[in-house]
């Protein structure tokens, strides 16, 4: 897997996550990290952009919890406000 090749699909909806399943979970928490980085430093949480970012992100996450077999209370919150 290239790191960074995936992190540029994903962010110009050229891949979805639903294609990484089958990568190991360490390669998704890499490509996790970067999504949160970006949406972190992102000046305006708001944009389009950032909530694209945001998506991708709560996706890796919900893939990698499954992948673990974690039941991942926080996103379970999360939902349930949304």
């Amino acid at each position: 897997m290239n790191v960074h090749e995936t992190i540029k699909k994903l962010l110009h909806s050229q891949l979805q996550v639903d294609a990484l399943k089958d990568e190991s979970v360490l390669n998704l928490k890499v490509v996790g990290r970067q999504f949160a980085l970006m949406y972190r430093h992102a000046k305006d949480k708001e944009s389009t952009d950032a909530k694209h970012i945001l998506s991708v992100l709560v996706e890796i996450r919900k893939t990698v919890k499954q992948k673990l077999g974690v039941i991942d209370t926080n996103m379970l919150w999360f939902e349930e406000q949304n």
